[in-house]
């Protein structure tokens, strides 16, 4: 596979695919679009990190999630989604969490930092928090292999979770000028 340059590049190849699993790895494998042509879809909040819906179908959702110093996410997991989380401006924490079954609490099992030279990948339950381990703005290319609509969110001292809408706060629909 060619490098991606663009992201109407990135779009047409994850648009291209049925089952997308493996060939979205191949996909985030061949990246390489520069920073600068992500900055227009950029979007900040006070008072949350910004989810902005570059493109979704049936198959798949591109995202950009933008955090300003200090957001996190609560701690969640994508409803049992493939995912792939890609920083391409700072650094984000990402910890992942198992419930324990003596105590029926959460345990946090890894903590890692991710740069823009690296992508992470979750599947099945994958209980996780994101931050922005960063000292400035983090803005990072999220791909789910289906479109994440709900997703549980968990309490910290605890294995209960409730079931939640996502959001987005802007919506490009590049698919639109997909031929």
């Amino acid at each position: 596979m060619e490098k991606i340059n663009t992201i109407e590049a990135l779009v047409h190849a994850l648009n291209q695919c049925e089952e997308c699993g493996s060939h979205v790895l191949e996909v985030m494998s061949n990246v390489n679009i520069p920073r600068s042509e992500f900055e227009r879809y950029y979007s900040w909040r006070d008072d949350r990190y910004a989810r902005n819906v570059l493109a979704r179908n049936d198959n798949f959702e591109i995202l950009l999630i933008c955090w300003e110093k200090g957001q996190s996410s609560p701690i969640h997991d994508f409803n049992a989604q493939e995912a792939w989380i890609h920083p391409i401006e700072g650094m984000l924490r990402e910890e992942r969490f198992k419930i324990n079954v003596d105590d029926d609490r959460l345990e946090r099992v890894s903590n890692v930092l991710l740069g823009t030279d690296e992508f992470s990948y979750m599947n099945q339950i994958g209980i996780h928090r994101y931050s922005n381990a960063y000292s400035a703005r983090t803005v990072s290319l999220n791909i789910y292999r289906k479109p994440v609509t709900q997703w549980h969110v968990y309490d910290e001292n605890k294995s209960d979770s409730t079931m939640m809408e996502t959001w987005e706060d802007k919506n490009y629909d590049l698919l639109k000028h997909e031929v």
